[in-house]
């Protein structure tokens, strides 16, 4: 599951967790709020990947582009009034939930960390980093787990699958056919997980950590804390406290005594470290997987950049989306890789059956400075600047996606060639997808086209696993998508409807539009989006009456 919420972030006080997966697409008036939750997806992304835990900044290029400079214009209006003079981020990946509570001052465009801390629901392990009482705490939760619904859950997935494998008429050598045994092999997989995990009574550690007395067995839950310095690095701070509280566990024995001194610890300080070293092995874990997690973590934003009618495309101009869309292309060779997946998906997309540009592209460089870009449609080459708006709005985008589909495709190569199984690949993209954030893709579209845009998202993310949120005001879109949802029966199990919409209204929170089997939607949308078109068709026949009179 993955969520985003957050507090006194821009025009919300407080703004309720949206789940988002597969295909979000945020609708709403100007103004609304869409662009804020686009915003915080990639003030957190910043965050993680800098692993910094005491500053929070705002001022990268992309924040910039994005209209994100300062605390000051990040702050809800009304939050020091309120004496609230801080902004707490909330998100959800899978299994870890992330918190970051921030301050400021005015005009800089860094923040103080209040508040950081990530919990991984798998092992129910918690870290807790708090910058300015140079503290970090490890806690574990002994909650109770209810097994009996997901086992039920999974043991229908099982059945729903094999049925698939057994009565299909894919070739066993298909690529779909392959991912649906892989997927069968998963669940079985996962399932002898939630046997370990809930029904084993087998201790996690070795017999000669337990001891006969009470406050020595087995412990399910444990918090553990430590101070640090201002010059420690995330690394550090977590090596620390392991060091710190491994040492304190034996001294807490009676072992590792420095000279003749003693430690005295209470009963409870006795079962906290006990609790900590007994379930070391899965702090480490949890750390590591979150370390993963950052290190792979990937927003893509790409924002409504009106693309530029140019003959040729500077690679220094960093103004021109297209121009640097083409410059990635090209460095990345993708015109070159005639059979990879990133450039059959540009010549599928530009093709006559989709957007409509022409057959193929041929890309230029003069004099290391530029590139020249042509497009090949009905045996004659058309430089791309000379097609219209329409057109070179379209192959920004397919360019940006073909970047994307192609570092994803490299990244699995090369795990291959460290024998990295298939099944290893689909794990980590559930683990690890690519996120890619697109706003009003439907620029300069005619609404055919605008149409095509949901057609195009639908491959993008179930053929190459990338989740897309995209910030639209396009019906067309939309209305496309319902079309899909009911031609591949997407709301009919056991299949996924990998399309999810919020609608975000003038003044409240936003709230989820669901569609149905039929490929409606519930509830409506609010005033100004669906119902125009038939409001100004009512007006005309209106004045026509009138006039008729």
């Amino acid at each position: 599951m993955n969520k985003i919420g957050f507090q006194n972030f821009r025009r919300f006080a407080n703004f309720p967790e949206l789940e988002y997966d597969g295909i979000t697409l945020l609708v709403g008036k100007n103004n609304s709020g869409k662009s804020t939750v686009v915003k915080a997806f990639l003030l957190i992304g910043d965050f993680l990947k800098s692993k910094n835990v005491r500053t929070f900044s705002f001022g990268s290029n992309m924040f910039e582009d994005a209209n994100i400079v300062t605390y000051e214009r990040a702050l809800n209006v009304n939050a020091k009034s309120r004496n609230e003079d801080f902004i707490r981020f909330h998100y959800q990946f899978n299994e870890f939930i992330i918190d970051i509570e921030i301050t400021g001052e005015g005009e800089r465009t860094n923040a103080d960390i209040l508040h950081f801390s990530f919990t991984d629901t798998s092992e129910n392990i918690s870290f807790v980093i708090k910058p300015q009482l140079s503290t970090i705490t490890i806690s574990k939760s002994n909650k109770e787990i209810d097994d009996t619904e997901e086992t039920n859950k999974l043991h229908e997935e099982l059945k729903e699958v094999k049925s698939l494998i057994e009565n299909t008429v894919l070739k066993k050598s298909s690529k779909e056919y392959l991912e649906l045994v892989d997927q069968y092999n998963s669940l079985l997989e996962k399932g002898e997980g939630l046997v370990q995990k809930w029904m084993s009574e087998e201790p996690l550690v070795n017999e000669t950590v337990a001891e006969s007395n009470q406050e020595y067995k087995k412990r399910d839950e444990f918090t553990v804390s430590s101070y640090f310095t201002d010059d420690m690095s995330f690394q550090e701070i977590y090596n620390d406290i392991i060091a710190e509280s491994t040492s304190k566990y034996f001294l807490a024995r009676g072992e590792d005594a420095v000279d003749e001194d003693t430690v005295e610890y209470d009963i409870n300080e006795i079962g906290n470290y006990v609790g900590f070293y007994q379930n070391k092995a899965l702090v480490e874990n949890s750390f590591d997987k979150f370390n993963k997690f950052i290190d792979k973590l990937n927003f893509k934003y790409l924002g409504a950049n009106p693309a530029k009618q140019s003959a040729l495309f500077a690679v220094r101009d960093k103004n021109n989306a297209l121009a640097q869309a083409v410059h990635e292309y090209k460095q990345l060779g993708i015109d070159k890789a005639v059979g990879s997946e990133a450039n059959i998906f540009v010549k599928k997309w530009m093709g006559k059956d989709n957007f409509d540009i022409g057959e193929n592209m041929v890309i230029n460089m003069h004099a290391g400075e530029a590139y020249e870009v042509k497009i090949n449609k009905n045996g004659k080459e058309i430089p791309l600047a000379d097609k219209g708006m329409g057109s070179i709005q379209s192959m920004l985008l397919i360019l940006r996606l073909a970047c994307v589909i192609h570092k994803k495709d490299m990244k699995e190569t090369t795990d291959l060639l460290f024998s990295v199984s298939k099944e290893m690949h689909r794990l980590y993209d559930i683990l690890n997808p690519d996120v890619v954030i697109i706003e009003e893709p439907e620029l300069n579209l005619h609404p055919a086209f605008q149409s095509k845009l949901a057609e195009m998202f639908y491959e993008v993310n179930i053929k190459y696993g990338i989740q897309l949120i995209v910030e639209t005001h396009s019906e067309y879109l939309i209305r496309k998508s319902q079309v899909i949802v009911a031609e591949y029966e997407l709301e009919v199990s056991p299949n996924t409807n990998p399309f999810t919409i919020y609608y975000f209204p003038e003044e409240e929170a936003p709230y989820r539009i669901n569609y149905d089997k039929d490929g409606s939607i519930t509830p409506n949308f609010g005033n100004g989006f669906y119902d125009e078109s038939s409001l100004r068709a009512l007006e005309l026949m209106r004045i026509k009456r009138q006039k008729n009179a």
